[in-house]
């Protein structure tokens, strides 16, 4: 069976709605081919859609002296922030049969393929005006498994502690994600109705997650009282989310002893699967849901150094432009202060630099080696000692930027270099015992 309800009305009237079961098979095939993408590379946890969450950000604004637009921007980061919380936790669940959604975002033209024409989501009361590939909606979070779906929108506002200011920010926050909800709630209903196997049961369920926000900085707040005791209801604090598997026991997990998944729910898994990779165009790219396409982009992104939403024009304070070395050998365009003052560094004789995968510290090696090298006039020696899956890596880039004369030591010669290695150890050792400086990459 194709998964297409025959008898789902084409709407007169709409654009496209002669292609309407086109474009329905055209998101199922996606979906499909996306669960073969995740299935090869399944774990024994929830199937995450991405495999890692998206973040333009690697370094983390300054707390003071920030412009307007910095202060956006940092909004934005911890947004982000708290949307990656709540993936993390949903990850960590540990169920095989639950797929995770992260940043659903579809056109007006996408929604109305299934909707139909449908007023503004800002002022009901009047008609869409969108264009085709304007952005309808976003879901933060969908999670799929069986028969169920659960809707996530989560915000994390910054309070000033005026409760005129704090009172709009909240209203702000919460109206906008029960319209996201409201929004995604009609689609995914109408997307069960576009399938064909007979109905069966579905239930979905919607929150909005401040995971970052205490109920008690809210319960004071005019437009917090006024809610409803179902909106309140929808709304989840920071004291629930911190255990958040508990919170899952309690509030999702019962809703599965009434439940099991059917061949028409497995179909709008599919459907949602295939919209989740679709672009603005309509066409779908299923290396999206690739671990492998994830990695190598945020590669790219650490190596152009792309640490804002607009990496042309880096707003944080603590970026700045790289020196030569970094651009003309190894394509870097911007560091971080701390980066910079590791690499001006020239009066410590031992310096210990700590920090995640990704956080440049082998970037910050081959320009130090390279700006050595060049500019150095004492006659010294540059020991260098790197994994030997890594050997390869560090010969391209040295030779490149020094010439092929650029000696590294194979494993082979390690026996030979045993008093060296001796001479390193000793004075690491020596160093432990005094107060070293150290450097820490974020």
């Amino acid at each position: 069976s194709s998964g297409i309800n025959a008898e789902w009305p084409l709407r007169p009237g709409v654009r496209g709605s002669s292609l309407k079961c086109d474009i329905l098979q055209t998101a199922m095939e996606a979906g499909k081919e996306v669960e073969e993408q995740c299935r090869l590379q399944r774990t024994n946890g929830p199937t995450m859609l991405p495999p890692v969450p998206s973040n333009p950000y690697i370094d983390k604004f300054s707390e003071h002296g920030r412009t307007n637009k910095e202060q956006i921007e940092s909004n934005q980061q911890k947004q982000q922030e708290a949307e990656i919380e709540v993936y993390r936790a949903l990850e960590g669940i540990g169920n095989e049969k639950i797929k995770v959604l992260y940043g659903l975002t579809y056109t007006h033209e996408q929604f109305e393929w299934f909707v139909g024409e449908h007023n503004s989501s800002k002022n009901p009361k009047l008609a869409c005006k969108l264009k085709k590939q304007d952005t309808e909606g976003e879901c933060d979070l969908v999670v799929l498994i069986e028969n169920i779906v659960v809707i996530f929108e989560i915000k994390a506002p910054q309070f000033s502690g005026d409760l005129t200011k704090d009172d709009k920010t909240f209203k702000r926050n919460f109206d906008d994600s029960v319209r996201q909800r409201k929004r995604t709630r009609m689609l995914v209903e109408k997307m069960f109705d576009a399938t064909d196997h007979g109905k069966g049961d579905l239930i979905i369920l919607d929150f909005s997650i401040f995971n970052h926000t205490e109920k008690q900085s809210v319960v004071n707040l005019s437009s917090y009282k006024r809610k409803s005791d179902d909106d309140k209801s929808k709304i989840k604090f920071k004291e629930e989310m911190s255990d958040f598997s508990e919170w899952w026991s309690i509030n999702i997990v019962p809703h599965f002893a009434s439940t099991s998944c059917t061949p028409c729910t497995l179909d709008l898994h599919y459907i949602l699967m295939g919209v989740w990779c679709m672009d603005k165009e309509n066409t779908y790219n299923t290396n999206t849901a690739s671990l492998a396409y994830w990695i190598k982009k945020i590669d790219e992104s650490l190596r152009r150094s792309m640490i804002t939403r607009r990496p042309e024009q880096p707003v944080s304070l603590n970026i700045k432009g790289g020196p030569v070395i970094f651009k003309k050998y190894l394509n870097i365009e911007c560091i971080t202060e701390t980066q910079k003052s590791i690499f001006n560094e020239k009066e410590q004789k031992c310096l210990l630099i700590s920090g995640p995968a990704g956080s440049g510290k082998t970037v910050l090696l081959l320009a130090k080696i390279i700006d050595l090298v060049l500019n150095d006039k004492t006659d010294r020696k540059i020991v260098l000692f790197v994994p030997e899956n890594n050997v390869k890596y560090y010969e391209k880039v040295l030779n490149a930027a020094l010439g092929s004369g650029v000696n590294i030591v194979k494993p082979e010669l390690e026996l030979e270099l045993e008093q060296t290695i001796q001479d390193v150890v000793d004075q690491i050792e020596e160093e432990e015992k005094r107060k070293r400086p150290t450097a820490t990459l974020r």
